[in-house]
């Protein structure tokens, strides 16, 4: 049976959905971090295991599950498939690797972010006031959606500034 037309109603605007927004801004952010990694001939080093590879992914320290972290740059890295994917991250030596990289201040932060979310009011204390914050927000499907957008127009500019 055919739907009957609503003369003089407006379109419904559409909603963003959650799931689809979020899976959106967490790809643009791994493609950014990736691509902001990548040399001049389109190649990354894993962080993990330091191979030098052309299909890298953004591989997160605190998996991406975790929502306090998820969309944090210094979680993501360019990791290659078999370290991301087949090895789970490699976590330990992600965490050393990566705090060569950023400083163990910094490692330390998203481990109390993680720890935060979890429940621990001892590594929420350890945090500064934008990151309890960030601890105590839920993101929305508007929220990701402006991440996304973000993420797309940082990868945009990134190309323009190397003539890729």
């Amino acid at each position: 049976m055919p739907t009957k037309r609503r003369p003089n109603k407006k379109p419904v605007k559409r909603k963003y959905k959650i799931s689809t927004e979020r899976n959106g801004a967490l790809h643009e952010l791994q493609r950014y971090k990736v691509e902001l990694e990548m040399s001049s001939n389109g190649y990354n080093r894993c962080i993990t295991c330091g191979r030098i590879v052309n299909d890298a992914q953004g591989g997160h320290f605190i998996p991406r599950t975790h929502r306090a972290t998820e969309l944090e740059e210094d979680n993501v890295n360019a990791q290659c498939p078999r370290c991301n994917m087949e090895e789970g991250g490699r976590q330990l030596i992600y965490r050393d690797e990566l705090a060569k990289k950023i400083g163990e201040e910094r490692v330390e932060r998203l481990i109390n972010m993680y720890r935060a979310s979890l429940g621990s009011e001892e590594a929420f204390e350890r945090l500064e006031p934008e990151d309890q914050r960030k601890i105590s927000y839920r993101k929305t499907a508007s929220d990701y959606h402006e991440i996304r957008i973000k993420y797309k127009h940082l990868r945009k500019e990134l190309k323009e500034r190397r003539g890729w």
